[in-house]
C-alpha cells in the first residue's frame, strides 16, 4: 500500500463518499466528516496525511485477512471507515482526532 503519496487523503475521501455521499474531507484543514449509515448522526475527525497514511498501514495486514480479495489499500480503507462509523456515539465530542496510534474522542485523550 502506497501510504506515502500525498493523495492518500483524497483517495480515502473518495472511498468514504462511495460508502455514503454525505461523507466529505478537506486535506488542507485535515478534516474528515463521516455520517453514520442511514442516520443524520455524523462526526468530524481531524488528521494529517501522514497520520492517516500511518493508521491505514497499521490496519492493512488485519484488513487483508478480512477481505483477502481486495488490495491492501482498499481493505485498509474499508476497515478504517468501519472504525470511524463505530466511533460515532451519541453525545461524543466533536471533532475527534485520528492519529497514527488510533481514534481519540477528545484531544486530551491522545498520547503525548
Amino acid at each position: 500500500m502506497d501510504n506515502s503519496a500525498p493523495d492518500i487523503f483524497d483517495r480515502f475521501v473518495q472511498h468514504l463518499r462511495a460508502v455514503d455521499g454525505r461523507n466529505s474531507g478537506d486535506r488542507e484543514s485535515g478534516r474528515l466528516v463521516v455520517f453514520e449509515e442511514g442516520s443524520p448522526r455524523h462526526a468530524s475527525f481531524l488528521t494529517t496525511t501522514d497520520d492517516l497514511g500511518a493508521h491505514l498501514s497499521a490496519l492493512a495486514e488485519d484488513a487483508q485477512l478480512i477481505w483477502p480479495e481486495a488490495t491492501s489499500e482498499l481493505a485498509a480503507f474499508r476497515l478504517l471507515s468501519i472504525h470511524l462509523q463505530e466511533s460515532l456515539s451519541p453525545g461524543g465530542p466533536d471533532p475527534r482526532r485520528l492519529t497514527a496510534d488510533g481514534i481519540f474522542r477528545a484531544p486530551s485523550d491522545s498520547p503525548s
